[in-house]
């Protein structure tokens, strides 16, 4: 088995999948689905690679499908979903077979992935950060207007 189906596999990881896909069922807002999970990694291991980071596929696709998977505590009253996603991602990736270097890398990026500090870090953490939010297509979003981000952190433009 390859590290991210260790990930996308875990009980844990297929718990809160659901519970946030049943959170975000009637959501007008953009989703935390496998498509932006998709996205993210896609964009983030593009800027590792044009950053000549020597970061492996496999830990950014770690990062895209964790950095989010506490949303669910968030919707239903509980703490951030970052600090959440942390927690969760702890336990997920201890019973893979990602290296502790490794691991504690992608904790650290889902730790900080919503630090605006980040944005303009060449950093793992920063590349993360900048991917997630450039994941997003707010130029053409019908909710953008009603979005809660702040302006700074939409992604109005295609980068390229």
């Amino acid at each position: 088995m390859d590290q991210l189906s260790e990930i996308l596999e875990h009980p844990l990881y297929q718990q809160h999948r659901k519970a946030i896909d049943d959170c975000e069922k009637d959501r007008y807002f953009c989703g935390h689905d496998t498509q932006h999970f998709l996205d993210v990694a896609r964009i983030g291991y593009i800027y590792v690679l044009e950053h000549h980071l020597p970061i492996s596929k496999a830990v950014v696709y770690a990062y895209a499908f964790l950095h989010d998977i506490g949303r669910d505590v968030e919707y239903n009253g509980g703490e951030a979903h970052d600090l959440a996603s942390l927690k969760i991602a702890k336990l997920i990736l201890k019973t893979s077979s990602y290296t502790e270097k490794d691991q504690a890398l992608i904790l650290s990026a889902i730790g900080q992935h919503r630090d605006g500090s980040q944005g303009d870090s060449d950093t793992f953490e920063g590349l993360m950060y900048r991917a997630d939010k450039q994941s997003r297509a707010c130029y053409q979003c019908e909710a953008e207007a009603a979005c809660h981000w702040a302006k700074h952190k939409k992604n109005m433009t295609i980068e390229v």
